[in-house]
C-alpha cells in the first residue's frame, strides 16, 4: 500500500517521455482477469506486471504545461487481499490506510494535511474493497511550487489464491474522479 501511494504520487510528476503511447480512439486493454478503457487523447503506460506495483497507467486528459494530471493505475499483489477484508468495518480499514498513506509522504517531501475519508465499503461477495479520500498536498518540500486538493479512490479486487489488484484514481475534484472511475469502465472476469 505503502509503495502504491508513491507510485502514484511519482506517476503525478512524470514526462511525456515516459509514456509508452497517446491513444487517439478509445481503447480497451485486456489483461485477462479484467478489462480497463482508456479514452481517446490519452497517454499510456504499460509495464511488465510485477509484484507490488503500477503496471498499467492513463492520464485521460495530460496537459504538458501543467504539474498535477488527473490518473488511474492498477498495481498487481501477490498478497491474498481478502485477508484484510472483514478484520474490521470497511471505514476502520480505510481509514488505516488512509493514515499510512498520509504518515508517510513527509519522507518524499510531500506534506498532505486535512485528509478526510469520503466513503469506504466491501463488495457484497466479499472479494471486493473500496474506499475514497480527500486530502491538501503540498508538493514545496520536494522542491515543487504545487499545491492542491486531491481526491483520491481505491478498489481492491481480491482473486483469492490467485493475488489481486489495486486499482487507484487521482483527480483534483470530486467530479474529475467520478468521470476517471466511469472512463476506466472496469470489468472484472471472476
Amino acid at each position: 500500500m505503502k509503495r502504491l501511494f508513491c507510485l502514484l504520487l511519482c506517476l503525478l510528476c512524470l514526462s511525456t517521455a515516459a509514456f509508452a503511447e497517446a491513444v487517439d480512439a478509445a481503447t480497451t486493454y485486456d489483461f485477462g482477469d479484467f478489462t480497463i478503457d482508456a479514452p481517446a487523447g490519452a497517454f499510456v503506460q504499460q509495464m511488465e506486471k510485477e509484484e507490488n506495483a503500477a503496471f498499467f497507467a492513463v492520464l485521460p486528459n495530460y496537459d504538458a504545461s501543467q504539474l498535477f494530471h488527473d490518473s488511474y493505475s492498477v498495481a498487481w499483489m501477490r498478497d491474498d487481499l481478502s485477508a484484510s477484508f472483514f478484520l474490521t468495518d470497511a471505514t476502520a480499514l480505510a481509514q488505516t490506510l488512509l493514515d499510512l498513506n498520509t504518515g508517510r509522504s513527509p519522507a518524499t517531501g510531500v506534506e498532505i494535511s486535512n485528509a478526510r475519508l469520503i466513503d469506504a465499503a466491501y463488495g457484497e461477495n466479499g472479494d471486493r474493497f473500496y474506499y475514497c479520500a480527500a486530502m491538501d498536498v503540498d508538493h514545496a518540500g520536494a522542491g515543487v511550487g504545487l499545491q492542491y486538493t486531491a481526491y483520491y479512490a481505491q478498489a481492491y479486487m481480491d482473486l483469492g489464491d490467485e493475488a489481486g489488484y489495486i486499482f487507484s484514481f487521482s483527480a483534483r475534484d470530486a467530479e474529475g474522479l467520478e468521470a476517471l472511475i466511469a472512463a476506466a469502465n472496469i470489468a472484472p472476469r471472476v
